[in-house]
């Protein structure tokens, strides 16, 4: 029994300084003058809410501010406080994470990934702004325009944008726009996506002259497989600009409507 209890207490001991170790090291860690600052973008390259270089600048303006304030509250000189840098820079509406570390030699390496967009939302209130892969809502930026879809009509979400789409119409948006942006078809031939009062969905497509009557988002996938079937089977042999209007809304079918006035007839696909 004493045995036991003495292991017991010994490993206890062992976590305790071991967390007291650690404590120490990042101390120690933001009580430097770094000598370099690496700043890396992990997933630069795709459309993002904020470019390369604006965001470079502003951490770079985090980190100048961040060792003037400590010099004013009497820090050591280079003094800099790893945690309020991720913090400041996790704070940004268009970074997803931030990760700030201490190389040897001196060296400050900030890691940053940001938030990817989606989609585009202009709202019933005439407000605009951007959800993310997440979900969440973001603010427009000034000098950027990510080439993603636009969706508008009558959607009544505010920007809140710690918080994801927040009518229920808004929500059923979100897996929709999911399942399209990964999507290689999808994700080039849309451009943009009206929504009615009863949450039905109207698509206008990047090629041709005609609008998709989608419905509702229930069974966005079925309905998406369809048309994706019916532009490489039909479209493809008649050409993009031979029916005025689609409909993937009605179960099973695919229903579309010529352009041409003495061809009035209705052609159902299934």
């Amino acid at each position: 029994m004493k045995e036991k209890s003495l292991r017991l207490l010994i490993i206890c001991a062992g976590g305790l300084l071991l967390l007291v170790v650690l404590g120490f090291a990042r101390n120690q860690q933001n009580q430097y003058t770094p000598t370099e600052v690496n700043i890396e973008i992990l997933n630069e390259g795709v459309s993002y809410f904020i470019g390369i270089e604006e965001l470079r600048r502003d951490v770079n303006r985090i980190l100048s501010s961040d060792t003037l304030n400590y010099r004013e509250e009497s820090k050591p000189s280079g003094y800099i406080d790893l945690y309020s840098i991720e913090s400041r820079l996790e704070k940004n509406p268009y970074i997803q994470h931030a990760e700030v570390y201490r190389q040897n030699g001196g060296v400050l390496e900030i890691k940053v990934e940001l938030r990817q967009a989606l989609a585009r939302i202009q709202n019933a209130l005439g407000q605009e702004f951007y959800i993310d892969t997440e979900g969440r809502l973001m603010p427009l930026t000034k000098g950027y325009a990510p080439n993603v879809i636009l969706v508008s009509g009558k959607l009544y979400d505010s920007p809140q944008f710690s918080d994801t789409l927040i009518t229920p119409l808004g929500k059923t948006l979100y897996p929709f726009l999911l399942s399209v942006s990964k999507d290689s078809l999808f994700r080039s031939l849309i451009s943009e996506v009206v929504m009615d009062r009863k949450g039905e969905l109207t698509l206008y497509p990047e090629i041709g002259n005609h609008k998709i009557e989608f419905g509702s988002t229930e069974g966005y996938a079925d309905k998406l497989e369809r048309l994706r079937v019916f532009y490489r089977q039909v479209l493809k042999k008649t050409g993009w600009d031979r029916y005025r209007q689609v409909s993937v809304k009605f179960k099973d079918q695919v229903v579309a409507v010529r352009r041409s006035a003495d061809q009035p007839d209705i052609t159902e696909f299934e």
